[in-house]
């Protein structure tokens, strides 16, 4: 018969493999979890929502917010990357934020200072046309209607406003659109 003896592991190593083994759990779950968290809320919801950052916000402060607008998924995962990274300065306004966004992506889009600004479009005026040419081209393209256009070319406050805000702006500004008016509608 043959006799095998078993080597007795020590207790106090039982113990300290039984820790290093909860320990490697413990962290692997952890890296997963917070891998999970990192990933956007939903991919497929790629629709475009305002997100204001506010006079005084941080980018610790807004992690409550961003979690209940639901961007993100997770408050403590989105605080941690904060503090693991140095993000961009913060700047107030609205920006543009999607569920389908990852973290990496919300925290570079509030540091770019790009703010959403969805009634703002461009206009270009071609050099050379007149100021009815002008009025039509804002009223194709906003709610306004030439009336409006018009109506606010002859408000002298507006302007005196104007004159005050652009520096290149002359005084005859004032005369040109009052003529301009004139000749388009034969109206005083």
């Amino acid at each position: 018969m043959v006799n095998k003896t078993r080597k007795k592991v020590p207790k106090g190593m039982k113990i300290v493999g039984i820790i290093a083994t909860v320990l490697v759990i413990a962290v692997v779950a952890g890296v997963m979890a917070y891998s999970s968290s990192m990933s956007a809320v939903d991919p497929s919801d790629t629709e475009i929502r305002p997100f204001e950052v506010k006079e005084g916000d941080t980018y610790s402060s807004l992690g409550t917010r961003l979690k209940e607008e639901g961007f993100i998924k997770s408050e403590t995962a989105y605080k941690l990357f904060i503090r693991s990274n140095e993000p961009e300065d913060l700047y107030v306004g609205k920006y543009p934020l999607s569920p389908s966004m990852d973290l990496r992506e919300i925290v570079a889009k509030l540091g770019s200072g790009e703010t959403y600004h969805p009634d703002e479009f461009f206009l270009t005026f071609p050099e050379g046309k007149n100021m009815r040419y002008i009025v039509s081209l804002i009223a194709e393209n906003t709610d306004n209607t030439e009336e409006d256009m018009y109506a606010l070319l002859k408000d002298e406050e507006y302007l005196d406003r104007l004159l005050e805000d652009y520096w290149f702006l002359l005084d005859n500004i004032k005369d040109i659109f009052f003529l301009t008016h004139i000749i388009s509608t034969g109206q005083r």
